[in-house]
């Protein structure tokens, strides 16, 4: 996909990731405050200069690449996790105490488990990791639903 943003041409390219987790929102006035889970489906953007290497020459990072650093990081992670929201609610710190007794896998993200803060926390692990591989992470788009998503990106 090609953006013209001050009469240049920007390559943006995508990959798309899906992870099962569950969260809950506590004093949510919904749903919501149930412990509940989605399947997510997770669109990673970047851009960057063509290398020139020759097993890469053209590309602006190899989509394998990509997958690896995105599983390895967030992936693996999140899937089949339990998500900790800020961590100060009673109900989430007695979830906790189960999980770590139980040896269960869990994120503690350090702040309510929204969709938007899970893209921003996404966005902050992989920007560094992708800038050493002189890619810029351009936007997080996360799919909570089918209809329902947050695009996280720094202006």
């Amino acid at each position: 996909m090609n953006f013209e943003i001050l009469g240049e041409k920007m390559e943006i390219i995508n990959k798309e990731f899906k992870f099962d987790t569950a969260h809950i929102l506590p004093n949510h006035y919904g749903q919501c405050k149930n412990l509940h889970g989605h399947t997510y489906k997770l669109i990673v953007s970047c851009t960057g200069e063509h290398k020139k290497d020759s097993s890469s020459e053209c590309m602006i990072i190899d989509f394998s690449k990509l997958k690896k650093i995105v599983e390895e990081n967030i992936i693996k992670r999140f899937d089949h996790a339990f998500i900790l929201g800020a961590g100060n609610e009673e109900v989430e710190k007695d979830i906790k105490i189960v999980l770590m007794k139980h040896n269960l896998k869990f994120v503690d993200l350090g702040c309510r488990s929204t969709a938007e803060n899970i893209s921003k926390y996404i966005f902050n692990k992989l920007k560094p990791i992708l800038k050493s591989e002189n890619i810029e992470l351009i936007k997080i788009t996360l799919y909570e639903t089918e209809t329902s998503y947050i695009e996280y990106t720094e202006l």
